[in-house]
């Protein structure tokens, strides 16, 4: 697939095993705006060894660079060493913990984990254990990057229909996800059967605990269409997992996706690898995909959020712009969650309309009149979207 967006293009042709080098393609390329968009789509160490190393990066801009480059290393040497101290320090206190993304994700299918860029990092415990994980972490200097609750029935609400903590410690600028489930839809893969089958993986002088290779897959399908596909680095992520694994696992992943009614969100994130990066899928799949008509449908607004999502920052017309993206995403994500998850699921996103963190800290009524929050709701996020927009 050709996108107008030629960054797009630059980084699907080098980033690719064997590609062809020609001069021209880097001809009159606005290296600051190319540069916002590897940022963007977290896609910056991949590419900028590559380039380098071609000798087309202009003298001026190579400084600035490389400085960038080395700060996304430091931070990712950072990551993993703390993801170290952490699977140490919870074994200790007899707490089990599954990693997953972030670093070890960059060692198992990057070959360095300093390759995949991430802002967190991922953990997984069992529900039972969430508040003596976040009292032996707030003990290390993490506490909530934002406020989730203010009253009991809040907390109570939140962790009912919500499935992970987002901590951060200023002592290391360390971000940690906490994850009791990975989603808050009925249809998710079940936490009991992940747990029974996940694996363990050497992580420097540590081993680790880590999703199985079809749980990963189909893990990683399912975030990124919880968030919209919006960064090209979830895509390059099960372009580069299909790389290393084969066909074989491909096809036997789809008979376990089936299996847990995973078909869509499956085919669906394979059908973007095969638009992305034009990676001729096997047989079977074409098969699938021409079977499921809808999985076209589901991948046409995230190929367009691939391509436009970091020029919004720069339009003048940007909170406009911003507004209809917002727009578009929500009703994407709606559609998706219909399709992907079922009726039941869509009802659940529905209420969590209702039930947002995000607004309780604008206004929020005492628990003895808290059914009145869900009619200021409308309120609430005019204001959250115009404070969020301001910022910007």
């Amino acid at each position: 697939m050709i996108f107008k967006n030629h960054f797009i293009n630059l980084f699907v042709k080098y980033s690719k095993p064997n590609f062809e080098f020609n001069e021209q393609d880097f001809e009159g390329l606005n290296w600051e705006e190319f540069q916002q968009f590897l940022e963007w789509h977290r896609l910056f160490r991949i590419l900028f060894p590559i380039l380098k190393k071609l000798g087309v990066v202009p003298a001026k801009e190579l400084g600035l660079l490389n400085t960038k480059n080395t700060l996304l290393q430091k931070q990712a040497l950072l990551q993993a060493a703390e993801l170290q101290n952490l699977a140490a320090s919870l074994k200790e206190h007899q707490i089990p913990v599954i990693f997953f993304k972030g670093p070890l994700l960059g060692q198992q299918y990057y070959g360095n984990y300093t390759l995949r860029e991430s802002k967190d990092i991922d953990i997984l415990i069992r529900e039972q254990d969430l508040e003596k994980t976040y009292q032996l972490l707030k003990g290390k200097g993490y506490d909530f990057l934002d406020v989730l609750w203010n009253s009991p029935k809040q907390k109570r609400l939140y962790l009912k229909y919500y499935y992970h903590y987002c901590l951060y410690n200023p002592n290391n600028f360390i971000q940690l996800e906490i994850h009791w489930r990975f989603s808050s839809f009925d249809s998710n893969m079940a936490i009991n059967e992940i747990w029974n089958k996940a694996i363990h993986y050497q992580m420097g002088d540590i081993p680790v605990l880590t999703l199985s290779k079809q749980d990963n897959f189909l893990f990683l399908c399912n975030h990124g269409f919880r968030h919209q596909w919006k960064r090209l680095f979830w895509v390059y992520d099960i372009y580069k997992i299909i790389l290393e694994e084969g066909f074989e696992f491909l096809e036997d992943t789809f008979a376990f996706a089936k299996e847990n009614n995973q078909t869509l969100p499956f085919l669906s994130s394979c059908y973007l690898v095969q638009s992305v990066f034009g990676l001729d899928m096997p047989k079977f799949l074409s098969k699938e995909f021409e079977k499921h008509y809808v999985v076209k449908r589901l991948c046409m607004l995230p190929l367009h959020f691939i391509e436009d999502n970091h020029l919004l920052g720069r339009s003048s017309l940007r909170y406009w712009a911003a507004f209809i993206s917002s727009f578009k995403k929500n009703i994407f994500n709606y559609v998706s969650i219909f399709y992907l998850y079922g009726f039941k699921s869509f009802v659940l996103r529905v209420k969590l309309i209702f039930i947002n963190p995000k607004y309780w800290t604008i206004y929020s009524f005492t628990d003895k009149y808290f059914i009145l929050n869900y009619l200021i709701v409308p309120f609430l996020w005019s204001s959250y979207f115009l404070k969020k927009k301001i910022k910007q």
